[in-house]
């Protein structure tokens, strides 16, 4: 289910992913993909993933918090 702040975040993440990756300490080295997560026909999706590198050296998914939650390690 999308929460208020989802499609904000998400349109800002998808324009400008390298300055996302930077702000959360993910060196960037070469081209940076949006990868499509919308996964309509099962009940979860990541916020934003990004494959980084061409070919993809690794994916790195981005997941959006209102709030300190001690579970989310858990459950990512």
């Amino acid at each position: 289910m999308s929460l208020p702040y989802d499609a904000a975040l998400k349109e800002l993440v998808q324009s400008y992913p390298r300055d996302w990756l930077a702000a959360v300490g993910v060196p960037v080295a070469g081209p940076v993909t949006a990868v499509n997560v919308d996964l309509a026909t099962v009940s979860a999706a990541a916020d934003a993933v990004f494959a980084v590198g061409d070919p993809p050296a690794y994916l790195v998914t981005l997941e959006f918090q209102a709030s300190r939650d001690a579970s989310l390690s858990r459950r990512v």
